[in-house]
């Protein structure tokens, strides 16, 4: 039977993808997780994407949603870091230069280029 790594899912790859979709209907937010007509940061749209709450921040009982928080947040940062484009979630997000259309494409690209 042929095997292909690429066939195997990843978590970080679909929370990526549902966190861009959830930002390019809702809209982005800067300086908040969600604000009051629902516009999310990168931040609360992973939240969301994970356990359907933006405020979520991995300190609850759920050890295995707080990992791939983590995971999710830490593939981020490396594969833009690595392109001189991030160092911080938070940050980046919040830049005042920070476009809607660039945190949408940055977490599609970042999905696609995942192993």
């Amino acid at each position: 039977m042929l095997y292909d790594k690429r066939w195997e899912y990843d978590p970080v790859c679909d929370v990526l993808y549902r966190a861009a979709d959830l930002i390019d209907q809702r809209g982005l937010t800067k300086y908040c997780l969600v604000d009051h007509e629902g516009k999310l940061c990168t931040l609360g749209a992973i939240n969301m994407a994970i356990t359907g709450n933006p405020y979520y921040g991995g300190y609850c009982s759920d050890k295995e949603k707080e990992n791939l928080l983590e995971e999710t947040q830490n593939r981020i940062i490396s594969r833009l870091s690595a392109l001189n484009r991030i160092y911080d979630v938070v940050d980046w997000n919040n830049r005042p230069e920070r476009t809607k259309k660039e945190v949408v494409d940055a977490l599609r690209e970042v999905a696609a280029a995942l192993p």
